[in-house]
């Protein structure tokens, strides 16, 4: 019992050591689970409300306009849908190939090119996407609508996201 009383600060900092772990504890494993569920992907109506939204604000899209876009951005999914489903049956086809036995290199390099003209044409079709889209917004609005799009194009080649490596982003 004494060497309780002599020992006051060790007591209090041995404490204090239990209850920050009990709190990265909670952080580390308890915490982050609540957070995951926080982050599922946004739906394709909420995609599209900010961007309307986007538009309206920061271009100064009109109503008119914004009904424009609608149109432009139905029928590109509508057309985008399917080349995606294609695009990952060729994936799934490729990778298929490691369960085979002695792949050759030409099988390997068709499969390859059959990914690679999925891709070409989604990205072909998305450019003409955002040029209709561009094509919406008047003399005036133009430099917000390139900077609008200069944004979404980076996240979509993966520049505007995540850590930055060797300085750059």
């Amino acid at each position: 019992m004494t060497y309780f009383k002599n020992n006051k600060v060790l007591l209090l900092v041995i404490a204090a050591l239990i209850l920050v772990n009990l709190g990265l504890l909670y952080y580390g494993f308890i915490d982050r689970d609540e957070k995951r569920v926080l982050r599922t992907p946004p739906s394709r109506t909420d995609m599209l409300n900010r961007t309307k939204e986007k538009l309206r604000n920061d271009v100064g899209f009109s109503d008119d306009q914004i009904k424009q876009y609608e149109q432009l951005r139905a029928a590109h999914f509508d057309s985008l849908d399917p080349k995606f489903e294609e695009l990952g049956k060729a994936k799934e086809n490729f990778l298929n190939l490691l369960y085979q036995s002695n792949v050759s290199d030409s099988a390997i390099n068709e499969a390859s090119e059959k990914i690679c003209m999925q891709q070409r044409s989604i990205d072909e079709q998305m450019l003409r996407h955002f040029i209709s889209v561009r094509q919406l917004a008047t003399v005036d609005q133009r430099p917000k609508m390139d900077s609008f799009l200069q944004k979404i194009t980076k996240r979509m080649s993966g520049r505007g996201h995540g850590p930055k490596q060797n300085g750059k982003n």
